[in-house]
């Protein structure tokens, strides 16, 4: 039978890794934040992946990718940056299929 003490320890290791994953989405997201509020093309070419992924018939994200749409195209690019910068659950898949990448 394993002891309580090495389940604990495979928790905090578990729970370790979970942070340092999230960590690591941050700073991405970050640098995706920092690409749209420098870069205008970052826009224009999240809209373009946005529209490529709604015209697929089968599109998992479908409703998330048609509120970027709405986004990229009613918002300015410092909402977005936001956007991306937030950390609430609320925005978590949102930013989860961020059209965006680092240049």
């Amino acid at each position: 039978m394993v002891s309580n003490v090495v389940i604990q320890d495979i928790l905090a290791k578990k729970a370790a890794g979970v942070e340092r994953m999230r960590y690591r989405q941050m700073r991405i997201q970050e640098r995706l934040a920092d690409r749209v509020e420098n870069d205008p093309k970052a826009i224009e070419e999240g809209l373009s992946k946005v529209r490529s992924q709604l015209a697929k018939r089968a599109c998992p994200a479908r409703e998330i990718y048609q509120e970027w749409e709405t986004i990229l195209t009613t918002k300015t690019a410092s909402y977005v940056a936001n956007l991306l910068r937030d950390t609430s659950p609320e925005s978590d898949q949102l930013r989860a299929c961020a059209p965006f990448k680092l240049a």
